[in-house]
């Protein structure tokens, strides 16, 4: 019975060896999932990475290949000398035309490539060379130059950056080039701060880079050739302020929108190219010279044994300047005296015995009429007294006057021992010690006269035109900052000095406080009318880019660099600055003034609100 009560359980038949296998492996549905979500997720960034990449390659170029840079000019000597002054450093600010420094003249005056008989007429042009100025406004970025360095023609003394008109040049590869064109917007990146602005493409270069290269990339005797990416630069200028300072080296990255430029005009102001009088300022450099300088010279040989005045010294007519070592000449008078006497003493002797042969000739006379002197007698006092007359008169033509010759003749001599100031003046130089020996004619000394100082300058052959005698010249000099002075033309050459198309000027000075000092380099400012026959437009026209003038000429309502030669420059009746051009522009030509930065060749414009 009990072993009915609890029956055993049922026995469930065991599982097979494979079945338990697979029932094992089988990874839960959850991580499934994840990993073809992950799988998913990496297949998604790949794709969208890879269309990023497509579209930024389908619509923008970029490289980090790039800097900035702006227009530079050398700052170079026109003559060689010695640095006397010079005014900048790195980081100064310059205006084009601005004196930054002078050298001095005699190394010019030494060389032998100078003829010393045209050396007098090139002087004025010397003075003017021998002031260093810059070529352009901007900054300078670069400075050679030390007080007392010697220096050549040509050589670089700074570097100057017109930093106002900074851009970027970037390099952009050759099988990219094809896609970039003049007005494309581009992003710029600066290394240095990570600022960003907005720029236009304004030019492409029209050679690689690698053709300035110092090293080429082929070999022309084995005709060999290495091949390599070559890269093309353009030039980017900002369409917006940078937040930062453009510094000319500055690493850059540039990111270039491709496509067609904006195709929105822009408007512009333009001005027509015509003729009109101009009021123009005309500038002239010189040396202040005497009205007239005079060399002092003596007339005898001898040692010097006094000197009365120095360098600088003022002196009055009659002043004893020299006086040379008159001690044989004071010998040879004394002499001569003592001779005179001796001649003067014989003549007293003679004319006594001239009294005494007529006194005894009357007393024989007297003695024969009465018969008690012979004829004898009266024969021989006659004699006597004949001899005695020619002996009296000769003593008294010949001896005298030869001695009184002799002393007039030293007194002459002594007098041109002591050299005295023909003028009241100034002593300019003085080539002579006490004790050395001079002889006739040698300069020992010169002497400026008290009169009006001169302005030697020159004119360019575009500036002769421009002035007339008796026109006022205002003048300034940098040994005298902040004052000015008045002149007025006093000659102009006809001739060119040496070769070079350059006029000798004169001005004639007015300096009643006698501030200024002969020598002392000045700059002379005058204004003259100029009425050109070839187009002038507004100066804010003109686009400098290096040495060469650029306008945008509207033409088909697209603007249109053009090059232009540059002529004078002044300003209209209103005051606005013009700039004459030579070639380059006609008669009638609209030009734009204003945006002139935000053009680029071929851009579209609008001058419907002019």
């Amino acid at each position: 019975m009990s072993e009915n009560a609890n029956p055993p359980a049922a026995v469930q038949p065991p599982q097979t060896a494979p079945q338990a296998a697979t029932s094992a492996q089988r990874p839960p549905l959850r991580r499934r999932f994840i990993v073809f979500g992950v799988l998913a997720l990496v297949l998604l960034g790949a794709a969208g990475i890879v269309l990023y990449y497509v579209y930024e390659g389908s619509h923008y170029v970029s490289t980090d290949n790039a800097r900035v840079a702006a227009n530079t000019a050398q700052v170079t000597p026109q003559i060689p000398g010695r640095i006397l002054a010079w005014n900048v450093g790195v980081g100064s600010l310059v205006q084009a035309g601005q004196v930054i420094g002078q050298l001095d003249t005699d190394t010019v005056a030494q060389s032998n490539a100078v003829n010393l008989n045209s050396l007098s007429n090139l002087a004025p042009l010397t003075a003017s060379r021998a002031l260093v100025r810059a070529p352009i406004s901007g900054r300078i970025i670069q400075s050679n130059a030390l007080v007392g360095q010697l220096v050549s023609v040509g050589q670089s003394l700074a570097v100057v950056a017109d930093t106002s008109s900074a851009y970027v040049s970037a390099n952009i590869k050759e099988t990219e080039i094809s896609r970039i064109l003049p007005g494309q917007q581009v992003s710029v990146r600066l290394d240095a701060s990570g600022s960003n602005f907005q720029g236009r493409v304004q030019e492409i270069g029209q050679a690689t880079a690698s053709t300035f290269s110092i090293l080429p990339n082929s070999n022309a005797d084995t005709g060999n050739f290495t091949k390599v990416a070559q890269v093309v630069p353009i030039k980017i200028y900002p369409i917006q302020k940078p937040p930062v300072e453009l510094i000319p080296g500055m690493s850059a990255s540039v990111k270039v929108s491709l496509g067609t430029p904006p195709s929105n005009p822009i408007a512009v102001k333009t001005a027509l190219a015509d003729q009109r009088p101009l009021s123009v300022t005309v500038d002239v450099v010189g040396t202040l010279t005497a009205g007239s300088t005079l060399s002092v010279t003596p007339q005898l040989s001898g040692a010097v044994t006094f000197v009365g005045a120095d360098v600088g010294q003022a002196v009055k007519k009659g002043q004893v300047l020299l006086k040379l070592d008159d001690s044989t000449l004071r010998a040879q008078l004394s002499q001569a005296q003592a001779a005179l006497e001796q001649a003067q003493n014989a003549v007293q002797q003679a004319k006594a015995n001239r009294d005494l042969a007529a006194s005894t000739l009357d007393r024989i006379k007297a003695l024969y009429n009465v018969g008690g002197a012979s004829q004898q007698d009266l024969n021989n006092a006659q004699t006597q007294f004949t001899n005695a007359l020619v002996a009296y008169q000769s003593a008294s033509t010949a001896g005298i006057q030869s001695a009184q010759s002799q002393i007039q003749n030293l007194q002459t001599q002594l007098a041109k021992t002591i050299i005295t100031s023909p003028v009241d003046g100034t002593l300019a130089s003085r080539g002579v010690n006490v004790g050395e020996v001079v002889g006739p004619g040698q300069p020992v000394m010169s002497l400026v006269d008290n009169g009006p100082l001169k302005l030697n300058a020159t004119l360019s052959s575009t500036q002769t035109d421009l002035v007339k005698l008796g026109q006022a010249v205002n003048l300034r000099t940098d040994a005298l900052p902040g004052e000015s002075f008045v002149g007025k033309i006093s000659s102009v050459g006809p001739a060119s000095i040496a070769t070079g198309q350059f006029f000798p000027l004169e001005v004639r000075v007015f300096d009643p406080s006698n501030r200024l000092r002969v020598g002392m380099i000045a700059t002379g400012y005058l204004q003259a009318k100029y009425s050109p026959n070839v187009p002038a437009i507004p100066a804010t026209a003109i686009v400098q880019i290096g040495n060469q003038g650029y306008v945008y000429k509207v033409a088909q309502g697209k603007a249109v660099r053009t090059p232009v030669q540059l002529g004078l420059s002044g300003k209209d009746q209103s005051g606005t600055p013009y700039q004459v051009v030579t070639a380059g522009l006609a008669l009638g030509d609209k030009v734009v003034v204003s945006p002139v930065d935000a053009l680029w060749d071929g851009a579209t414009v609008n001058t419907a609100g002019n």
